[in-house]
């Protein structure tokens, strides 16, 4: 699933109203399409609040580096300095796999700012209230060039 900001522009304002008149357990109840898309939509618009918003308290993060885990208001900031750094172009879901009540997402974001891709990896857990972000990676993929 590639997501690109000029294609995708149309439905990203159908996702943004339907972000703002639901909470995220709503659009996630819908099941592993509704997270998948909110996931998209959260990268491309680079909102760390909205990432934040179903995270677990406390929340591992890793930018570059090793992860470490992070109260929610900690990780905001984090996730806010690393949104801040980069213009995201594009996010693309290369993965994902669910197993019982876990989901584990594998992208890979092209940024303005490098000639490599960087993958990013969010592991999920189903709770009661909905999906439930439990740990974030962000990591250079310098195997690869883009073009």
């Amino acid at each position: 699933m590639i997501l690109s900001g000029k294609i995708f522009s149309g439905f990203l304002i159908g996702l943004l109203v339907l972000a703002n008149s639901s909470s995220i357990q709503t659009v996630c109840a819908q099941g592993i399409s509704g997270v998948l898309e909110r996931i998209g939509e959260i990268m491309l618009t680079e909102n760390a609040s909205a990432l934040t918003e179903w995270a677990s308290n406390p929340v591992e993060i890793a930018v570059f580096g090793a992860s470490r885990t992070y109260s929610l208001a900690q990780g905001r900031y984090v996730l806010e300095e690393f949104f801040d750094s980069v213009d995201v172009l594009s996010f693309s879901i290369e993965e994902y796999t669910e197993s019982g009540k876990g989901l584990f997402v594998e992208g890979t974001i092209i940024v303005s700012e490098s000639r490599y891709p960087l993958r990013v990896y969010l592991r999920l857990k189903l709770s009661v209230d909905g999906w439930i972000l439990r740990e974030v990676i962000f990591e250079k993929k310098s195997n690869q060039i883009r073009d």
